[in-house]
């Protein structure tokens, strides 16, 4: 598969997983729905009615924990790409001190260039020895690259280049602020299922 086949391919992706979350947040609201008019006709004097907009409120107020629950963590994520990274243990990184993130630096720096875009912060996962990385971030402006000390110490300069190289894309292609709405999202979905 060629590249920009690959590119479209992983668009339709996300746009099925955008629909997903969609789905699933109509799910939830005829869950919540379901279960109060339920728990409505077991409680209510026999036979009586739904009360007025029952439905609707229920409705509405499950979009507003969710949706609010999104605003809320979205809100929480300003200073974007680092709060997150420091978040799940992150730390910038020390060129002055260690040979092998003076190297991430100037790798961060080199594709930055090449790619004529700001350069992220560089940040590590120290206590971290497997090979991995991440970037997050709302755009270019606070946008992190992070690598585990795994990665530092074992993969080549070229190794290490592909690897930054890799999630520096996800920051030009808008995917770390993609992933960053979707946290929020989650959240928000997290407010009603888990009070």
């Amino acid at each position: 598969m060629r590249f920009f086949e690959q590119q479209e391919s992983a668009r339709a992706q996300t746009t099925r997983l955008l629909l997903l979350f969609a789905l699933t947040l109509f799910g939830l609201v005829l869950a919540v729905n379901g279960t109060l008019a339920l728990t409505w006709r077991l409680i209510s004097t026999a036979g009586s009615a739904y009360p007025t907009y029952f439905f609707t409120v229920n409705s509405v107020m499950t979009l507003v924990f969710v949706l609010g629950g999104w605003w809320i963590e979205s809100s929480d994520l300003d200073g974007g790409g680092e709060k997150l990274a420091r978040r799940v243990g992150a730390r910038e990184a020390r060129p002055s001190i260690d040979d092998k993130e003076q190297k991430f630096c100037n790798i961060v720096s080199e594709l930055a260039i090449a790619a004529s875009m700001k350069p992220p912060r560089p940040m590590v996962l120290a206590r971290v020895e497997r090979i991995n990385a991440f970037a997050c971030g709302w755009d270019e402006n606070d946008a992190v690259v992070a690598v585990t000390q795994g990665a530092l110490d074992h993969l080549s300069r070229d190794e290490l280049m592909g690897l930054v190289a890799h999630e520096l894309s996800h920051i030009r292609e808008g995917d770390t602020r993609l992933n960053m709405r979707l946290a929020g999202m989650v959240f928000g979905l997290e407010m009603i299922l888990n009070p």
